[in-house]
């Protein structure tokens, strides 16, 4: 881990030792699935993006430091209970599967998933969806599109996995988000509001706008070289 540091972490006093302890403290005491998020998070881009301010937190802050209102239209129990909704073997299976990838990317026959600067790159060129859906938005690895070698059985079992991940955490999450931005928009006529989703929930299908749009709403394309007012 010690390679894949930043001067700029060096220099603000965060070390791998530090870092590694940090992300993987009290492991034994976790459920086996926030195991496999813990264990897919020990890769070079995710330990180099630590220290970095969340875009959250700055959209937070800057709408405190505006005096404007703010809220979600998801709660962290909402995101966390499909977590818990595999049944064990399924999640052993899962995190099995998760340590053999990394393994496989420790020994360099595996590559490991985009970095933020080529997916940055993929989103401002408007190529992203082939790219983030081989990886999703759902914060778990994919199990059945790697170069492990999984019998008839895993292989089932694997896209299973995958395909009830992408049920539950990117398209009901879709759903019930935009359903809540259209009640929101529906309710303050003539307000303006500011939302932000990760930009997996632009992609693919039965997106956040799909719904939005769904609702009656349309909907235009802004550049990043767009300049908003903000009021």
């Amino acid at each position: 881990m010690s390679s894949w540091m930043t001067a700029d972490q060096r220099g603000r006093g965060l070390y791998a030792d530090y870092l590694f302890h940090a992300i993987t403290g009290d492991w034994e005491r976790k459920r086996p699935i926030w195991v496999l998020l813990m264990v897919d998070s020990l890769t070079e881009g995710d330990v180099r993006a630590r220290g970095v301010p969340v875009l959250d937190l700055f959209l937070a802050q800057e709408a405190q430091r505006l005096a404007k209102r703010t809220g979600a239209v998801e709660q962290v129990h909402e995101q966390c209970l499909p977590l818990n909704g595999l049944n064990c073997s399924q999640v052993l299976f899962a995190l099995d599967q998760t340590l053999r990838q990394h393994e496989r990317i420790r020994r360099g026959a595996q590559r490991s998933g985009y970095g933020a600067d080529e997916l940055i790159r993929h989103y401002n060129c408007g190529d992203l969806d082939a790219v983030v859906f081989s990886r999703d938005t759902a914060q778990v690895p994919p199990l059945a599109n790697t170069s492990l070698r999984l019998s008839a059985r895993e292989l089932r079992l694997a896209r299973d996995i995958d395909r009830y991940f992408r049920h539950e955490l990117i398209y009901k999450r879709n759903h019930r988000m935009g359903d809540r931005v259209l009640r929101l928009l529906r309710a303050n006529p003539g307000q303006s509001f500011f939302f932000a989703f990760g930009a997996g929930h632009f992609l693919g299908n039965n997106t956040v706008l799909d719904f939005v749009r769904q609702g009656g709403f349309d909907i235009e394309h802004s550049t990043f070289t767009c300049n908003f007012e903000i009021f």
